[in-house]
């Protein structure tokens, strides 16, 4: 066999906003995926069951007629966001997964993580029922090169989690660099990773504190790598409707 033909894939981190953006949006993905990770960046934020089905029902609502699509709903992570909360989703059906926001790295992120001492009863209790982390995985700091953020990010936070939550399901999304590569496949079977499908092969998009974008250069061994880790299967692809449009993260 040297051809697999996916006919209606799934896209696994998803931005449809809410209101008349999602009315717009959502057509287009429903026509071309069977699923999608719904991220869960709104204002205010998806961080209770409650949210994510109310939420859930608006998308399926702007739905086009006879559309056949199934959104995966995900948790936004607050220094405040309860263990027995997010449980209580996942075994509800309502959350996929967690999501991790760096405090203002991106657009709508104001109310996510700076401290992660502070959300370790949730990452412990993720890990004891089986539910996934998926992480914007970038550093603000203005010591740090914007090529940087990534490195930087698995060395500060994202290594030590691994570490002291060996049992934890991880989702490293739009990898970058190829230490961000590297690191996936150095730790294939607990953390995955997504790419970017709209960023052309020459240029990355990062997210700077205004919320613009910037199209970064990768080296070429990092575009290589990006390209080594789709082909082995330990980077899927992730990224279509507004954020593609926008330029949102």
């Amino acid at each position: 066999m040297d051809r697999i033909t996916i006919r209606k894939p799934d896209d696994w981190h998803l931005h449809v906003r809410d209101g008349a953006m999602l009315k717009a949006a959502l057509p287009f993905t429903a026509k071309h995926f069977a699923r999608a990770i719904i991220m869960p960046n709104l204002l205010p934020p998806v961080c209770t069951v409650k949210d994510a089905e109310q939420y859930r029902n608006r998308i399926m609502k702007a739905l086009p007629a006879g559309a056949r699509f199934e959104p995966l709903m995900t948790c936004y992570m607050t220094h405040d966001t309860s263990p027995d909360e997010v449980e209580a989703g996942f075994r509800a059906g309502v959350f996929t997964g967690v999501k991790i926001y760096p405090a203002n790295v991106t657009t709508n992120s104001a109310a996510g993580v700076s401290d992660y001492r502070r959300i370790r009863r949730v990452v412990e209790r993720m890990e004891k029922i089986g539910m996934r982390l998926l992480i914007h995985g970038e550093v603000i700091d203005p010591e740090v090169d914007v090529f940087d953020r990534e490195v930087v990010f698995i060395e500060r936070e994202l290594e030590p989690l691994t570490r002291d939550f060996p049992g934890l399901k991880i989702i490293l999304e739009h990898v970058s660099s190829k230490q961000g590569v590297d690191f996936v496949r150095s730790r294939a079977g607990q953390v995955g990773g997504t790419i970017r499908w709209r960023s052309p092969p020459s240029a990355f998009t990062v997210q700077i504190p205004s919320s613009r974008t910037k199209a970064i250069r990768s080296s070429g061994a990092g575009r290589m790598r990006l390209r080594t880790g789709v082909l082995g299967g330990w980077i899927g692809g992730a990224g279509s409707s507004c954020r593609a449009r926008s330029g949102n993260s």
